[in-house]
C-alpha cells in the first residue's frame, strides 16, 4: 500500500528475535539505533540504506538503475548499495506498520556478530560521499563527546557542568530510544542503551580499522 505513482522504493524494519544475554541486548540495540538512523534520514528525504530482510522496490526502478551492476564485485550489501544509488528525495518512503516488521535469528556468539558487522561496515565504504560524511560525523561526535566528558570529570571547575550536560543528553536519548522502542515493539533495552551508546562507536571504530588494514574481505560463512 506504500507504493504510489511517485513512491517506488519502500524501506521496512528488520529486527532480531529477543533472547537472553548481554550480546542479544547489544545486537538488538545496535539494530534499533541503525533503524532510527536510516528511517529518520529517509523520512527527511535523505535515505542512504535499507535492510534486505525488509525492503521493496519496483522492477522498473531496478532496471532503470541497472540493478546491482555497479557493485557486483562487492561480497555483501547489495540491498544497502542499491538503496544508496536509487533513492531520491521524492521516490522513497518507509513502512513502520508493526504487521510489516520482520524478525530474524540473531548472532548467538560475539565472533559471529563481529563477522557480521565487518561485512556491514565494509559495505559502507561504497556509500556516496554525502552519506559517508553524515554517518562518520555522527559516530565521531559521540566519541568526541564522551572523551570531553571524561576529561572534564577530572577538572574541578568543569566537573558539575560536564555531569549536567551528560545528564541532559542521556535523558534526551532515553526519551528517543523509548519512543522508538514503542513504535518498533522492542523491549528490555532502554537502560542497557546507556551502556551501549558510549561503547558502540568504539567497537564499530575498531572494526573499521581492522577492515582498513585487513588484506582479506570479510566473507559469509
Amino acid at each position: 500500500r506504500n507504493f504510489t505513482e511517485k513512491k517506488n522504493l519502500i524501506l521496512g524494519i528488520g529486527l532480531y528475535e529477543r533472547k537472553r544475554g548481554v550480546l542479544n541486548a547489544m545486537v538488538r540495540y545496535e539494530t534499533l539505533f541503525t533503524a532510527m538512523q536510516y528511517i529518520s534520514y529517509a523520512i527527511s528525504g535523505k535515505a542512504y540504506m535499507g535492510v534486505g530482510r525488509n525492503l521493496a522496490y519496483t522492477k522498473d526502478l531496478f532496471f532503470n538503475n541497472k540493478g546491482f551492476a555497479s557493485h557486483l564485485k562487492v561480497l555483501s550489501g547489495d540491498d544497502d548499495l542499491f538503496v544508496n544509488e536509487a533513492t531520491t528525495k521524492t521516490n522513497t518512503t518507509v513502512c513502520i506498520d508493526p504487521n510489516s516488521f520482520t524478525r530474524s535469528v540473531p548472532p548467538l556468539e560475539f565472533k559471529s556478530w563481529i563477522r557480521q558487522k565487518r561485512r556491514h561496515i565494509s559495505t559502507g565504504k561504497h556509500y556516496s560521499g554525502t552519506s559517508t560524511r553524515r554517518l562518520a560525523g555522527e559516530y565521531l561526535s559521540r566519541i568526541l563527546f564522551y572523551l570531553v566528558f571524561t576529561a572534564l570529570l577530572f577538572d574541578d571547575r568543569w566537573r558539575w557542568i560536564s555531569l549536567g550536560a551528560y545528564t541532559i543528553l542521556s535523558t534526551v536519548k532515553l526519551i528517543h530510544v523509548k519512543m522508538t522502542m514503542r513504535r518498533l515493539n522492542e523491549r528490555d533495552i532502554l537502560l542497557p542503551s546507556l551502556l551501549f551508546d558510549p561503547l558502540m562507536p568504539w567497537i564499530l571504530g575498531i572494526i573499521s580499522v581492522v577492515n582498513l588494514f585487513s588484506r582479506r574481505e570479510p566473507k559469509w560463512n
